[in-house]
């Protein structure tokens, strides 16, 4: 979803996860997925939208934004939950293991079968370092985050690395993800190191401090 930045977006920052994005949701706003963000990023610079880019990318403050993407993971095998339904209805006091939110070993095997389970040591998928653009370009897990749109996969692989190779970055992207856990667990996914090499990270507690950019449908820019 593409945005202009004016009046009418919120960020919510200096809270703790699990009570930023309930006080976001409350107020009206519809948080940001991380295809949202990549997609505002792209559009930013192909556009060459200076306030845009300055605003998501080259505030020194805000070097990272949180999404309501969420990662299930159990033993070897995770799973990628774009717009999670149990990040949307996450409260203050809602119960947690550890800062992430418990699920049942059923539970796990029915989101299986909607979002499709990926097996850490799958051949050729690359975890917990940076990428190359035709790395990216290609990388399952990043497709999954943008929600199977090829075209945002191709359009991010060209700007951003070109954008981000002009800072003298030329792997960047990568996708690091949390310890393997004898219990089904859910977090969230957050873009960090915005201003210099940006990846995406699994591996945040839900009682960690958090920054959600939120939108209105009068947001649309496009």
């Amino acid at each position: 979803m593409i945005i202009d930045v004016n009046p009418n977006y919120i960020v919510v920052e200096g809270k703790l996860y699990r009570e930023g994005l309930p006080e976001l949701i409350e107020k009206g706003f519809t948080g940001f997925t991380i295809a949202d963000y990549i997609e505002n990023f792209v559009d930013a610079i192909k556009n060459n939208k200076t306030e845009k880019i300055k605003f998501f990318l080259e505030d020194k403050n805000r070097t990272y934004w949180d999404s309501v993407d969420s990662i299930c993971y159990h033993k070897d095998t995770f799973i990628v939950r774009p717009n999670s339904p149990s990040l949307q209805l996450i409260k203050p006091n809602t119960p947690l293991i550890q800062g992430v939110l418990p699920l049942e070993k059923d539970g796990y095997s029915e989101f299986g079968k909607e979002y499709s389970i990926i097996s850490r040591e799958k051949p050729g998928l690359i975890l917990d370092t940076q990428l190359t653009s035709e790395q990216f370009r290609t990388h399952e897990v990043w497709n999954k985050l943008l929600q199977g749109r090829q075209d945002l996969q191709n359009e991010s692989a060209e700007y951003l690395f070109k954008y981000f190779g002009e800072k003298g970055y030329t792997k960047i992207m990568g996708i690091y993800l949390p310890n393997s856990q004898e219990i089904p667990l859910e977090r969230t996914w957050c873009l960090r190191y915005l201003d210099c090499r940006p990846d995406a990270v699994a591996r945040d507690s839900l009682d960690s401090s958090a920054r959600f950019f939120g939108w209105r449908e009068k947001n649309f820019g496009s």
